[in-house]
């Protein structure tokens, strides 16, 4: 499975880039919403993980609507560490806090049928992130 990962903070996204390789998927690594464009088109990702607040005129939810123009059915993990960043309903992704446990989010890759989710906040998982 192809993952990309969108994180401006590089020490996190690089903890969770080795995390998420040694369950053995493949991860492309975004700092910004710009430079994930261009690894989108590059690596043709089956799944988008994104924090929601990421630095650039495109955002979490931004990016993921201009991925899904061209993979409609993309799945999407939302991630943020801000308490009162506004939800929005989104068929085929989770949204998730941080902080997080990299099998968490493991889990939620491998948790079929994506289409049929509903868009909610699940608890706090706590751990590493």
């Amino acid at each position: 499975m192809r993952i990309l990962l969108v994180e401006d903070e590089a020490f996190l996204r690089e903890l969770l880039a080795e995390g998420l390789k040694d369950f053995g998927l493949t991860v492309a690594q975004a700092a910004s919403g710009s430079e994930a464009l261009l690894r989108f088109r590059e690596d043709r990702p089956d799944v988008l993980l994104t924090d929601i607040c990421i630095p650039g005129r495109l955002d979490g939810w931004d990016l993921a609507e201009c991925f899904r123009e061209e993979a409609p059915n993309l799945p999407v993990i939302y991630v943020t560490g801000f308490p009162n960043v506004p939800m929005r309903p989104v068929p085929n992704s989770h949204f998730v806090r941080k902080p997080f446990r990299i099998p968490d989010i493991v889990a939620l890759f491998r948790r079929p049928p994506w289409r049929s989710l509903r868009p909610e906040m699940p608890r706090r998982a706590g751990g590493e992130g």
